[in-house]
């Protein structure tokens, strides 16, 4: 598995930083839209989209996600992880692919 990050942390957005038209579009299914957001390869997400990995993995897992909070698959072999910071309200972002 190839896990590829920058190691940067991203602020998180709220829904007023981000255009209207992806708001209606991709995230159309929120009833308040708020904070949470975040873009990543030009492409927005939200925390909601995201399965905390503690919920597949286990708390004793050696697993390559376990430096990481949530998981997003994009497909069967790919997808993009996310960690949150102390403070929580940055992320870091890394894709995987396997």
């Amino acid at each position: 598995m190839k896990i590829t990050t920058n190691n940067q942390y991203r602020e998180l957005l709220y829904a007023n930083e981000i255009p209207q038209v992806v708001l209606d579009n991709e995230f159309d299914y929120q009833d308040e839209k708020t904070y949470g957001y975040f873009k990543y390869q030009s492409r927005y997400y939200h925390l909601d989209m995201f399965l905390a990995t503690s919920d597949i993995l286990g708390i004793n897992s050696d697993s390559k996600f376990k430096d990481f909070h949530g998981v997003y698959s994009d497909s069967y072999f790919s997808g993009i992880l996310i960690r949150l910071s102390d403070c929580g309200e940055k992320v870091k972002v890394a894709s995987y692919s396997s």
